[in-house]
């Protein structure tokens, strides 16, 4: 190709290779705003990193914090295990109500800054939220935290431990304007502790220690009844008895006063109340306490303050209890259960003070409609009551956040957590296509099927298509499953124009094992080509893994990572190579990889100048020997095994081959990527003399690791590569000088927190920094560009009405191959079988682009 012999000049003129703008376009499989991953650009030389487009998820898990309106509309949560850099720190999030839209607003990267976060978060009458988390902090007891929803900035203003407590619950605003809240534990006797916090000053201050005889594990949020007068409930202590306490304290005296003391194993008391109390518009308090003895269960309480009176109400519905009562508008009570309803999954219901009923309103399910596992229901302003489900839902797992009009008795879900209908988690990387659009797929995400076919709840995959001029993103297509599912590598424009991947598992039938299929973006069509098959068809192998290519012959070739037969009909597992035929629809196994040459082929093959195919596979090669690099002339059908790595020194490649040509000398660079670090470098196999070398070792003084990463020449000469250090902070986007062997880190794409989880960045592509959509493609030029014949196999004419200053032909992957300033033909005899973007700049600067097929 063009590309290659100019790279011999490249090199020459100290990679002084071309004026025009270019950039450089890739994926990462998590990250972003919503954890889910990214679509990132940088400019030509790999600085100036931007996000493009976050993959989206509503983030969430284990919901059990009840929601906050902190203004008309905008409803505020905590997720106490949700995942954005895959560290389950939790998140604070919103619900806008009026535009039905969900957003991360903030992720407990840093445990520094406080994880787990709970109960409710409470809007204080500065305009601010406050919170609190079970855990982290400087103590890793947990902290009180403060987000401002307008500016979207958060603050750590407290660190809980010692004597100051730890595991604190929701916080409450009283009418002098400070905070007061409890802990759990901690403090003087270990048994929890009451305290205040002004904020108008950040100042902490421990009012209380409780002491067990007192009550001891204070839950709930404190409800002010009266100015100064708090009243909140112990789970345990209180003397004899150990069932808990219903308190008073006094904040203008600092005073404690035990008003009832409980008892679960006193079936006319009750004790152990879980949650806090509500006040009603009668005036009295009500919660719910447990009673062991008999199994009764959950047993609603009203406690009269005037009279200090605590009656245990004996009424029917009582196994609906579960969450904490909320006091609605109309003066009724109403809350959410654990159990109860059509399916036992609980059920909404209403105390009517009044007459003393219970009345479920609503059955949760284990189905796509609501989950179950609700917390708490607030009313919002337009008077409807919203809640989240901890579990089921679409995701059969995450819950989802529902609205409940309980003027209609309508529920209905407005979305659900943990669920990418988008797409989350990108494959391999992207392509430009003829179009001069994006495209690749995800992982994760779209449709949601059965969770034998879906990995539970992560949903098939998605193919997309992202256009650089307009920043659009839009799924094209839906995995389910039965088509395929979890694709893999990046796609591929073959000459028909069409595109062309896998999935590593999924398809027609029993089997499952992936499928190779064929996208038309034109038609919008989507076709299985071919299903794998380890039971029914070994011999083609299954679980296809990596990216096809296509060769000059106009064939495409994949590898799939299990099955195999061996020429003397052996049953093998190591993976299979194999030729697709576009036009007359076979497929081909054209080598069984049979350990010593290689098992489990990675990432894709690549044609090198002398039209051979080279490929890597991840281990295998003999004994002691942990991936091998081969060759196979399609022509004659050979298969060499040109090198062993040995697990002594640097093994494992696991990306695919990148050629340089250097001193007219074919050159293939790739990664070895050991799983545990200390053994990854870059690599150059020189093809002429059959030698490779290791020409830079990722060690510890680096800080750096290529692992899950292929090197992409751009045109400034300079190879780039990306991938994590396993267990550590860097995740860098690196640039390898050829000329110097030279590394330098370009972007680190970690999270704040350490994470155990590999962060897999695609394959990158250099496009013209310069794209354009067609509408500004007309307003440019408005004349007549032709470009014939087309197909070709040698030259092309250009027919203009303007005037030609320089044509730029591009391959799939954005790159430069061949420059020319002539504006009438172009020989293009010396590139490969492929599709090219050809872009005819005008003497006046206007800028057209046509596809080419060349044969």
């Amino acid at each position: 190709m063009k590309l290659k012999l100019l790279l011999i000049a490249i090199i020459a003129l100290s990679y002084n290779f071309s004026d025009a703008q270019t950039e450089l376009w890739g994926t990462t499989s998590e990250g972003g705003k919503y954890g889910a991953g990214t679509i990132y650009k940088t400019d030509g030389n790999g600085d100036n990193f931007e996000i493009q487009h976050s993959f989206f998820y509503t983030v969430g898990q284990s919901i059990s914090s009840p929601l906050t309106e902190a203004s008309e509309g905008k409803l505020f949560g905590l997720a106490s295990e949700a995942a954005v850099c895959s560290n389950f720190g939790g998140v604070i999030y919103e619900y806008n109500i009026s535009t039905d839209s969900y957003d991360v607003k903030y992720s407990f990267e840093d445990s520094e800054n406080g994880n787990y976060p709970i109960g409710k978060l409470l809007y204080a009458n500065n305009g601010k939220l406050y919170g609190v988390t079970r855990d982290g902090g400087a103590n890793d007891k947990g902290v009180i935290f403060e987000f401002d929803p307008s500016s979207d900035v958060f603050a750590k203003i407290f660190d809980f431990g010692g004597d100051n407590g730890s595991y604190p619950s929701s916080l409450m605003q009283a009418q002098n304007g400070k905070l007061y809240g409890v802990t759990k534990d901690g403090g003087t006797e270990g048994e929890g502790l009451i305290y205040e916090f002004d904020i108008s000053n950040n100042t902490y201050t421990k009012l209380f220690d409780f002491d067990d005889d007192n009550g001891s594990a204070p839950t709930g949020v404190f409800v002010e009844v009266s100015t100064n007068k708090l009243y909140g409930v112990t789970k345990f202590g209180g003397g004899n008895y150990y069932g808990g306490t219903i308190y008073e304290f006094d904040i203008s005296t600092n005073t404690h006063t035990v008003k009832k003391v409980l008892a679960s194993y006193d079936i006319s008391i009750g004790g152990a109340p879980s949650k806090g109390l509500t006040l009603a518009d009668n005036g009295k308090l009500y919660g719910t306490v447990f009673v062991n003895k008999n199994s009764i269960g959950a047993k609603l309480f009203e406690y009269n303050i005037d009279t200090e009176t605590y009656t245990l109400l004996n009424v029917s519905g009582s196994q609906y209890l579960g969450s904490e009562l909320f006091s609605a508008n109309n003066g009724n009570l109403y809350g959410t259960g654990g159990k109860g309803g059509s399916d036992n999954k609980g059920v909404i219901f209403e105390y009517n003070i009044s007459t003393q009923i219970i009345t479920s309103l609503y059955s949760f399910t284990n189905d796509d409609d609501s989950g179950y596992g609700s917390a708490s229901l607030i009313q919002a302003s337009n008077n409807k009551l919203y809640a989240c489900t901890g579990s089921g839902g679409e995701s059969l797992w995450g819950g989802g956040l529902y609205e409940f009009d309980i003027a209609t008795t309508t529920y209905t879900k407005k979305f659900d957590f943990d669920v990418s209908k988008l797409g989350s988690n990108p494959s391999e990387g992207l392509i430009q296509a003829s179009n001069n659009k994006l495209y690749g797929m995800t992982r994760h995400g779209g449709i949601y099927v059965d969770s034998d076919l879906t990995n539970d709840r992560y949903g098939a995959g998605t193919i997309f298509e992202f256009d650089p001029s307009t920043s659009k993103y839009k799924v094209l297509f839906e995995f389910d499953g039965n088509n395929g599912k979890l694709p893999q590598g990046a796609l591929l424009q073959a000459t028909n124009d069409k595109l062309y991947g896998l999935t590593y598992s999924g398809g027609d039938g029993d089997s499952a094992w992936g499928v190779m299929f064929e996208y038309d973006i034109n038609s919008g069509s989507y076709k299985v080509l071919y299903n794998f098959d380890i039971n029914g068809d070994r011999e083609n192998g299954a679980n296809p893994s990596g990216t096809l290519m296509q060769a000059d012959n106009g064939k495409l070739y994949g590898f799939t990572s299990r099955g195999g037969v061996l020429a003397d009909g052996t049953r093998v597992d190591n993976g299979t190579m194999f030729e697709y035929d576009i036009d007359s629809e076979t497929l081909t196994t054209i080598h069984a990889f049979n350990d010593i040459d290689g098992k489990i082929p990675s990432s894709k093959l690549i044609q090198a100048r002398n039209e051979t195919l080279y490929g890597l596979t991840a281990s295998g090669g003999g004994y002691n020997m942990m991936g091998t690099l081969f060759s196979f002339d399609t022509n004659s059908d050979v298969f060499t095994k040109l090198y062993s790595f040995s697990k002594t020194g640097n093994y494992n490649p696991l990306g695919a081959l990148t050629e340089v040509i250097i001193n007219d000398g074919i050159n293939l660079f790739g990664v070895t990527s050991a799983e545990s670090g200390d053994n990854d470098a870059i690599f150059k196999y020189n093809v002429q003399e059959e030698e490779l070398i290791f020409v830079k070792e990722f060690d510890g003084n680096d800080n750096y690791n290529p692992l899950y990463t292929t090197l992409f020449l751009a045109s400034n000469g300079n190879l780039y590569g990306a991938g994590p250090i396993k267990g550590t902070e860097h995740k860098f986007l690196f640039q390898y000088n050829i000329e110097e062997e030279l590394l330098e880190p370009k972007f680190d794409f970690t999270c704040k927190k350490n994470s155990n989880v590999p962060l897999y960045i695609g394959g990158l592509i250099e496009i013209d920094a310069n794209y354009l959509s067609a509408e500004e493609h007309i307003d440019i030029i408005k004349n007549n560009y032709f470009v014939y014949p087309n197909p070709t196999t040698d030259v092309i004419n250009i027919k203009s009405d303007t005037d030609i200053s320089k044509i730029e032909i591009y391959n799939q992957q954005g790159q430069l191959v061949l420059s020319s300033n002539k504006n009438q033909n172009v020989d293009v005899s010396i590139l490969n079988s492929s599709i090219y973007i050809v872009k005819i700049i005008t003497k006046n600067g206007g800028i057209e682009t046509k596809k080419l097929i060349k044969k």
